[in-house]
This record gives C-alpha cells, structure tokens and sequence, in this order.
C-alpha cells in the first residue's frame, strides 16, 4: 500500500486547491532521485507479479521485532519471501532475524539502482546462498526469494 504520490517521490502535502497548487510534473521525469523511487516501485511491482498470490496474500509470519534497532522482518507465503525493515540509521552486518535457508537476495534499497543519498550499500548480492543472517542497510528494506 502507498500513500497517493509515494511512487514517484512526491513531499508535498495534500491541499484543496489543485489549481494553485499543482505539481510540477517536469521534476518526475528528470530529477534522478524521484526516478530511482520510481525503479524501487517498479521492482517491488515485477516482484509481486511473478508470484502473485504467494508475495501479496500468502500467510505472514513476523520472525524478528526489535523496537531498540528498530527493525522488523517477517515471511510471506510460509518462508518463500522475508522481508527485512530497518527503521533506524545503523548499518547491520550478519543481522539475524531467524531465517535459516537457501534465499537470494532479489531487492535491496541501497542497490545503486534505488539508493538516494549515497548510503552505504550493505548487501549479500544476488547469488543463491545459505541465509542465517542479512546484511541490512540503514533506514533500508531487503526482499529475499527462497531459492529452489
């Protein structure tokens, strides 16, 4: 779920007079930041359409709460997904959140594809590998794909 606006960046609140207050539009094509919000939107999109009742409606079950470093992860569709929330500005290597299986790391926010700001990418790549831990960038989002 987004917030109307979110998919391309927007800061600006909502207002009753649209007329005065439109946006400008031109900044959605060409300001690189709002572009790679954009490709963020796009890939968590791509990512729901290849398995789309697993990812969108499978069970969820929260594997990890930790209010003080303020992080979240749970799984989707009985482990297929893990999704791993990091709400706070510390950069966590080997961070355990209680999934131990083979995944691929299919979508990190820090990727030079989405990363605003130039924040330190904290990543285990895309290879399939044994997962008891994630690499987790700060105030970031990583998405793993149980591999076969």
């Amino acid at each position: 779920m987004a917030f109307m606006g979110q998919e391309g960046g927007e800061s600006k609140q909502f207002h009753i007079d649209w007329w005065n207050d439109r946006l400008p539009l031109d900044s959605y094509e060409a300001d690189n930041g709002r572009k790679k919000i954009r490709a963020w939107y796009r890939k968590m999109n791509e990512i729901r359409r290849n398995d789309m009742w697993a990812f969108a409606s499978g069970t969820i079950d929260i594997t990890h709460i930790h209010n003080d470093n303020g992080v979240i992860a749970f799984t989707r569709d009985q482990g297929d997904f893990v999704v791993v929330l990091n709400f706070k500005g510390n950069t966590w290597k080997d961070y355990n959140v209680n999934v131990a299986r083979r995944y691929r790391e299919i979508a990190n926010t820090r990727w030079p594809a989405f990363n605003i700001g130039g924040v330190q990418e904290s990543s285990r790549g895309t290879d399939v590998q044994f997962v008891n831990s994630v690499h987790l960038p700060a105030c970031g989002a990583v998405v793993l794909q149980r591999a076969p």
